[in-house]
């Protein structure tokens, strides 16, 4: 299925990291127990940060096609920014781990810089800058999407 520019912002779009905590304890063997607890503590501090997103883009759809006003994207901004530094902040000690997180965290910075150009967008009526931050969040999008499966397959891997 493809990507389309408002999946970043949809409530459910962020199902991948509650796989990281559902999958994870299945592995077993000598020294997968550390990374198990750390893929666990990076879903933990995934599916946190996103509950408020998908909780405010449900309770105003305008948000995911792009039609919300511009006081609304900036709270969405915020909430991104919001979950990029309760990332920064999450403490994790395997090395690939924290790339992972950090990619993440990259990601809803870059969500969050996105947003506040979609409400700049909306509030100028300034067409080509909508279309250029849709672009970006699309960009997003798939950005995520392609770290969630690396993330899913590193924490699943024996």
């Amino acid at each position: 299925m493809g990507t389309t520019s408002t999946q970043l912002m949809r409530p459910g779009r962020h199902a991948a990291s509650a796989c990281l905590v559902a999958l994870a304890p299945l592995l077993s063997g000598c020294g997968v127990g550390e990374r198990v607890a750390q893929c666990n503590q990076l879903a933990r501090a995934l599916n946190a940060g996103l509950t408020p997103v998908r909780g405010y883009i449900a309770a105003n759809p305008g948000v995911s096609t792009h039609q919300a006003s511009p006081e609304q994207y900036q709270e969405v901004k915020a909430l991104y920014t919001s979950l990029a530094n309760a990332l920064d902040a999450a403490e994790l000690s395997d090395e690939k781990l924290t790339e992972l997180k950090q990619g993440f965290s990259q990601i809803f910075s870059q969500a969050a810089a996105a947003c506040g150009d979609l409400s700049s967008a909306r509030k100028d009526a300034d067409a080509a800058a909508k279309s250029r931050a849709q672009r970006e969040l699309s960009r997003l999008a798939r950005r995520e999407e392609s770290l969630h499966g690396r993330t899913l397959s590193y924490c699943t891997s024996p």
